[in-house]
């Protein structure tokens, strides 16, 4: 997921972005996140929805999320991540860090039997 910062994003409905957090204080704008986790008043804020012109004339909707929640959904995937990755299988492919739809293919190719037997 990008953070934001790297690939320039737009503001979520907040309006804040990274200079203002720079400029209040990142570690005290940490902690006061973490201190809403805690305190259970933590509550994410709607996605604000842009609507982005595709090169085919058609818009594409793009959601922009706060930096808060943008930090409170990395943090969250950075422990749930492994813990659910333990117990997949190896086969399954969706959703899952350096896989893809594209290596799902190929794989159900190799394995897949050759019809009518003698064709390959």
């Amino acid at each position: 997921m990008p953070s934001g910062r790297s690939n320039k994003g737009a503001p979520g409905v907040d309006g804040q972005d990274f200079a203002d957090i720079d400029a209040y204080g990142v570690q005290r704008w940490l902690g006061e996140l973490a201190l809403a986790l805690r305190n259970e008043t933590y509550r994410p804020d709607p996605i604000r929805r842009v609507f982005i012109r595709r090169p085919t004339a058609k818009l594409r909707a793009i959601g922009h999320l706060d930096p808060a929640d943008r930090v409170c959904m990395t943090a969250a995937m950075l422990v749930l991540e492994p813990i659910f990755e333990a117990d997949l299988p190896p086969e399954q492919y969706a959703y899952r860090p350096g896989r893809n739809a594209q290596q799902a293919v190929v794989e159900v190719e190799e394995l897949a039997v050759p019809w009518p037997p003698g064709s390959r």
